[in-house]
């Protein structure tokens, strides 16, 4: 509730507890406000400039841990920095700046919130909220009100949706103070209309990206070059590449660990060129682990491997859009399936694991999960690493 100061259209001022929700609405309307209206910050950069108005006027801003005593918009600063990045963009042949902004965004659940209080005459409160956090609840439920923890039950109830929603306090201790006002019971809830102007504020992020005069997005690490390593990591460089028939942009941004490199492309040498799975069966694994990751590299440098193998534009298609297993058949739709439920519930049912163990056996099982295990994890190496293709061939997964 508002202290002398509305921050934002809709904040309650005043509270109002009655027999009936039509007797608190005629009582409300006999609440007479006089504001002073306040220059407005609609922008996160407007709120934070040093002449915006401020909203929480004791709030200083805390800098790297320590409080500047600067009275702002903004409550802490944090810098999260990896590498030297003054150096990467000025040896970068050109950069690319952007300014982004996002709308005011809700969870988009279709139940408000509500919440019951019964502050008893022996000093213990009861609140019943739809809450996804009862213990979250009850300990703010205690520092707001200035009551001992032990003093507060919360019973959670049904919320509907919630979507992370539905854990910080809202409606709980006014009901709770309306009940000790009024010494009984008392019921809240929002209406809709109400609850959707106030949720997260709008976001506005500033972004670079560095890259070489080719126009290639550079990754978040250099890419290693034969020329600038030592013997022993030459001679890494050279088996990969004789092993490969040469060194991708994969693997040379892996290369700037020379040791984990070698141990992850034994292990890619042996899922690429001598697992005895068929072809198809490993088609399909690789295509859905690198789909599930979201990982545009994998999944395109896999693309005509899994044509050869002889998985249709259509199959493929499948897989891409999120419609396997139920868009493949037969073998591939046993296959896609064990690998979505391990990949999406960290285990496999055992009607799925029987059914692949009957196509590839014992020796196979362990086979695929190894191939699964090796290209979700590179998918996931590669995301976190930021290594693009050098073309604009890769598909556009998104999550």
């Amino acid at each position: 509730m508002a202290a002398g100061k509305a921050l934002f259209r809709g904040h309650p001022i005043a509270a109002v507890a009655a027999d009936s929700a039509h007797v608190a609405e005629e009582a409300a309307g006999l609440i007479k406000v006089d504001y002073e209206v306040l220059r407005a910050s609609t922008t996160v950069l407007d709120a934070m400039k040093d002449d915006a108005e401020l909203l929480h006027e004791d709030m200083t801003t805390t800098e790297f841990g320590e409080d500047t005593d600067k009275h702002s918009n903004i409550s802490n600063r944090f810098v999260y920095e990896q590498g030297d990045v003054e150096t990467a963009f000025a040896e970068a042949d050109f950069v690319i700046e952007r300014e982004f902004n996002t709308r005011t965004v809700h969870q988009g659940y279709i139940e408000p919130q509500n919440a019951s209080a019964f502050w008893n005459a022996d000093g213990y409160l009861t609140v019943w909220t739809s809450t996804q956090g009862a213990f979250v609840a009850r300990d703010n439920l205690a520092s707001v009100l200035e009551l001992p923890v032990s003093r507060v039950k919360v019973v959670p109830m049904e919320i509907g949706g919630g979507f992370g929603g539905k854990i910080p306090l809202y409606l709980e201790p006014l009901a709770a103070l309306l009940s000790k006002k009024t010494g009984r019971p008392l019921s809240s809830g929002y209406i809709t209309a109400s609850l959707s102007r106030r949720r997260l504020p709008i976001a506005a992020g500033i972004s670079n990206r560095k890259a070489d005069k080719e126009a290639t997005i550079m990754a978040r690490v250099p890419f290693a070059t034969r020329e600038n390593m030592d013997a022993a990591g030459q001679a890494v460089w050279d088996d990969i590449e004789t092993s490969r028939g040469g060194v991708q942009r994969n693997y040379a941004a892996i290369l700037n660990n020379p040791q984990a490199a070698s141990n992850f492309a034994h292990l890619g040498g042996y899922v690429r060129f001598q697992t005895p799975l068929p072809p198809r069966v490993k088609a399909v694994a690789i295509l859905t682990a690198a789909r599930e990751a979201c990982g545009h590299y994998v999944w395109t440098v896999n693309q005509p491997a899994a044509r050869n193998a002889g998985l249709s534009e259509a199959e493929i298609s499948a897989i891409h859009e999120y419609r396997s297993p139920n868009g493949l058949s037969g073998d591939d739709a046993a296959v896609s399936g064990f690998v979505i439920e391990l990949l999406r519930q960290h285990r496999v049912s055992d009607a799925s694991f029987e059914a692949v163990q009957g196509i590839i056996g014992d020796a196979g099982i362990v086979d695929l999960l190894v191939v699964v295990s090796y290209y979700h994890g590179l998918a996931h190496a590669l995301q976190a690493l930021q290594v693009e293709l050098p073309d604009e061939t890769a598909d556009a997964l998104t999550y």
